[in-house]
């Protein structure tokens, strides 16, 4: 039991503490207000000194990397300057040499006298040296390889191909002398690619050139060793220094020293060298980006190599040189600055605490004194107090008012005979309380269920009854085994979380199998005493969300089919773009291709080769029709067809191409609607589908193509994902061979997607299948099963109006041309180029220009009829429309022709032509824009 407390004694106590606890808390202030005010200046003048130095170390930084950039890009020039006065140099020795000796000696003896001062002759570390040659490629002087002296090189090449002989007699003979630049085998080196740069000078006396030559990277190594040298001796405040590292870790210049030999950085500092491979990873990281940073990191000190100091680096990386470069300052020359600041500071508080003590102490006792002089006057009348209160607690009777002195203490005995009077009245309120909070219960329309710690249900609304008790008793029973019909709490379940963490949780938990309530909502909170802080259960408001899971489901579904099908677009706007580029380098591949085998034997090795590449590039050019087939950019002309007789048409090619193991079998569908379609797309479907078939089918198998009008309503297509209302002509393709796996199905129109091996298929087959069917307003779907087979079915929509009929049978021969002037417009300059000569070769007159403007400018400056105008649809300016437009009120009655990559919206309208205007698709044959030009200018 504890002690009973003196409440004077206890007043006069805790005022001690209190006045103790005042001064020990002004002190506490002063000395935290004090110290942060340190820690602010100290920060300030910290950042202070890293900021400047920091910047500083950048600037010596980005000044040395400016000066090696500069200096790298003086060592060609520093080659050439080198190499012409040396040549000079040379031309002067033999000059001198032939002057003196050209009236006594003969002409062999002096050329030899020359050739004997000039062999000898080295710089450069040895690597320079003289070469001299008769203009008719003779080699008279070669010192270092002599072996090559007296022979003819005018057919020596350089790693590229060039003549260099050839090349280097041309430069003397039309200017004297000169620079050549090639590419050469290195001496002490592996390869013939190392570029070198020589100066020729002629000497007329015997019609030679005298020569001579540098590889560019000797000087730029020699430069480079310059440079770490100038760098190592470069020093900026007390102990700065630049350092150079390469990318791999080789140490170039490390404390103001240039490092000899090839060691790496962890080398060089062997003292520790796992602390030099984590400086050395931040410095490759900073120097990786664009623009350098900082990194921090010890480091010792130059005056003091024992010890290791606080730095900050800037680093820069040069990636062509694959250096690091970088600058440092240390930091500890603040903090020694910051550690005397502290200790002034410290000294003054102390000082304070000890003045302000002796006031704390002086004023304690003051109080002191006060309080016991006070302490008696009101011991009289707290015992008075005291024994009435005892006497009050022993019976009813109220407390005389009259008998208490101090106002104070009456106000309580008032206070405590009110207590009495208003028991009675709350505890009727009390009852009228829980009766309105029951109703709140019942009211809402929410399910509620009070739990005990042990999953128990302590109480329930009428909701929850509803939902799960069906008029029986849930309290009591586990909440487990009433609402989820379990005999184990679920996993996870909220209920035990909140238990645990004492914090609301939430879950979506399945209701029960056999009700309504699929899917609810759960929110558990705690049931905390708030003086002791235990949980001692748990309220869980339970929500039918069994609906809106549902919606979020069929949202769900729906998210999915659109983001499909913004990936398909998607990817077939890539297609289109990429065919479009693409066809413009077929163009010129085929076109000049064909006009050089028309001027030669086609009977020679050379016509037979270039054949082959004719034939790749078309096999390029049908890979670039599917790629437009996919992406929906195609040209077609579509018409009125029946797609029963279409499809007959092609049996006998499909039974050819699947082979005699396969059955095809072919169900045409009765009174068959008509579709608007280009027949060669079906062509293409129905090959691409078969030859899929074919392969899925080991040995004998069964393909089976059939047609049937579909009709499908509103109700039906929200059942069957995919499926869009209308009247639709179907066209099936069925196999029985080895089937797909879903995630293979969910893929196969997909370009470039293939289960096939590599030389076996392209991936863009079953693309421009799906690319064919959107181009015509219809869809696809596929169905298949593992072992069972497949069977992809096109829908296709009916036809109700008129379409053209289908185009007339074109001649194979080439027309040519009566004369007549073609305006050419072209910005692919080697298009341009082909179409020009293509149209010159046919007999046309030709005027080409490269821009819309250039071609206004030669329209307007002609005097004679243009009669037709070709150009290109998407150009600088202006458009191929556009320009034609523009061109009319110049050439009245001006015929227009107009050729693309792809069709693009300017002239063509989802893929489809408009009919008023003439195209031809790239990469064109000269038959093709032979035909197309003659049938422009004939209609």
């Amino acid at each position: 039991m504890k002690g009973k407390i003196n409440f004077i004694k206890f007043i006069q106590v805790w005022g001690i503490l209190f006045l103790v606890g005042l001064g020990l808390s002004i002190i506490a202030v002063d000395i935290i207000d004090s110290y942060r005010d340190f820690n602010f200046r100290a920060d300030k003048i910290r950042k202070d000194f890293i900021d400047s130095n920091k910047q500083i170390a950048k600037r010596e930084v980005e000044r040395v990397v400016d000066h090696i950039r500069y200096k790298r890009t003086q060592s060609e020039l520093l080659t050439r300057k080198k190499i012409k006065a040396r040549v000079y140099e040379a031309y002067a020795i033999a000059h001198n040499i032939y002057q003196q000796n050209r009236t006594v000696e003969s002409k062999e003896r002096i050329q030899q006298l020359i050739l004997d001062a000039l062999r000898p002759i080295r710089y450069e570390n040895g690597s320079g040296y003289y070469f001299a040659t008769r203009l008719d490629g003779v080699e008279v002087l070669f010192a270092d390889i002599p072996e090559m002296e007296g022979k003819n090189l005018l057919n020596m090449r350089d790693a590229n191909g060039r003549y260099v002989i050839k090349d280097m007699i041309k430069i003397v003979k039309q200017s004297g002398e000169g620079f050549y630049e090639y590419h050469w085998t290195k001496p002490g080196a592996v390869g013939n690619n190392f570029k070198k740069i020589s100066f020729i000078k002629r000497f007329e006396p015997f019609d030679w050139f005298i020569g001579t030559g540098l590889y560019v990277d000797d000087v730029e190594r020699h430069i480079e060793s310059e440079l770490l040298s100038d760098i190592s001796r470069i020093r900026f405040g007390k102990e700065g220094y630049i350092f150079i590292n390469r990318f791999n870790g080789d140490a170039l210049v490390t404390n103001g020293n240039r490092i000899s030999g090839t060691k790496k950085l962890w080398e060089v500092f062997n003292n520790n060298p796992q602390n030099m491979k984590a400086i050395f990873k931040k410095e490759y990281n900073a120097a990786l980006k664009p623009a350098g940073g900082y990194i921090y990191y010890s480091h010792i000190k130059l005056t003091n190599p024992d010890q290791s100091s606080p730095k900050v680096s800037f680093i820069y990386g040069i990636q062509d040189l694959q250096w690091i470069v970088g600058a440092g300052v240390y930091l500890d020359e603040v903090e020694r600055d910051i550690i005397s600041m502290q200790s002034q500071l410290n000294q003054r508080i102390r000082t304070e605490i000890s003045h302000f003590v002796l006031i704390v102490v002086g004023i304690i006792g003051l109080f002191s004194l006060f309080f016991k002089l006070l302490a008696r006057k009101v011991n009289s009348d707290m015992s008075q107090f005291i024994t009435f209160f005892e006497r009050a607690a022993a019976s009813d009777e109220e407390m005389d008012t009259e008998s208490i002195k101090f106002i104070e203490f009456r106000q309580i005995a008032e206070s405590a005979n009110k207590m009495t009077a208003k028991r009675k009245e709350t505890a009727e309120a009390l009852k009228e309380s829980e009766q309105f909070l029951i109703s709140i219960f019942e009211s809402i329309q929410d399910g509620i269920s009070v739990l005990n710690p042990d999953l128990s249900i302590r109480l329930v609304n009428g909701v929850m009854k509803k939902w799960y008790a069906e008029n029986l008793p849930l309290e009591g029973k586990k909440c487990f085994e009433c609402y989820h019909n379990t005999s184990e709490p679920c996993d996870p379940c909220p209920a035990l979380r909140c238990l645990e963490s004492g914090e609301m949780e939430m879950d979506v938990v399945p209701g029960l199998s056999d009700s309504d309530v699929q899917w609810v909502e759960l929110f558990c909170y705690p049931i905390k005493n708030t003086a002791t802080g235990r949980i001692s259960g748990v309220v869980e408001f339970v929500r039918d969300i069994t609906q809106r899971k549902q919606m979020e489901e069929e949202q769900a579904k729906i998210q999915s089919q659109l983001q499909q099908a913004q990936k398909m677009e998607s990817i077939g706007q890539l297609a289109g773009g990429v065919a479009h580029d693409y066809n413009n380098a077929l163009s010129v591949i085929i076109g000049f291709t064909e006009l050089t085998m028309d001027e030669l034997d086609p009977n020679g090795l050379l016509y037979e080769n270039l054949s082959e590449v004719l034939k790749a590039a078309n096999r390029a050019k049908d890979v670039t029709r599917q790629l437009l087939a996919f992406a929906r950019r195609q040209t077609i002309s579509p018409r009125k067809i029946d797609l029963n007789a279409t499809v007959g048409n092609m049996l006998k090619m499909l039974r050819r191409l699947i082979g005699e193991d396969i059955d095809l079998t072919w169900l045409p569908g009765e009174d068959l609607w008509p579709v608007k379609m280009d027949p060669s797309q079906v062509d293409q479907v129905l090959a691409n589908l078969c030859v899929n078939a074919r392969d899925a089918i080991e040995g004998v198998g069964k393909i089976t193509i059939e047609t049937a009008n579909e009709v499908f309503d509103a109700a039906y297509c929200a059942d069957h994902e995919g499926f869009t209302p209308g009247e639709f002509v179907m066209l099936a393709v069925s196999d029985n061979g080895c089937g797909m796996q879903k995630e293979v199905l969910d893929k196969i129109f997909e370009p470039f997607f293939t289960t096939k091996d590599v030389d076996k298929g392209t991936g863009l087959g079953m693309a421009m299948v799906y690319g064919i069917v959107k181009q015509n307003n219809g869809f696809i779907n596929a169905y298949s099963e593992p072992e069972v087979g497949t069977t992809v079915k096109i829908y296709l929509p009916r036809f109700k109006g008129k379409a053209a009929d289908a185009p007339g049978k074109v001649t194979t021969e080439i027309l040519i041309g009566r004369g007549e002037t073609i305006l050419l417009v072209e910005d692919d300059p080697a298009t341009l180029k082909l179409t020009r000569t293509m149209l010159s070769g046919l007999g046309y007159t030709v005027l080409a220009a490269a821009t819309p403007g250039e071609a206004l400018n030669l329209a307007g400056k002609h005097a004679g009829e243009i009669n037709l105008l070709v150009t290109d649809v998407i150009m600088p300016e202006m458009n191929g429309r556009e320009l034609a437009r523009r061109l009319r009120p110049i050439c009245p009655g001006l015929k227009c022709m107009f050729m693309s990559g792809y069709t693009a919206n300017v002239i063509a309208h989802h893929g489809v032509l408009d009919d008023t205007f003439r195209f031809i698709q790239k990469p064109f044959s000269k038959e093709d824009l032979a035909k197309t030009v003659r049938r422009v200018l004939d209609e």
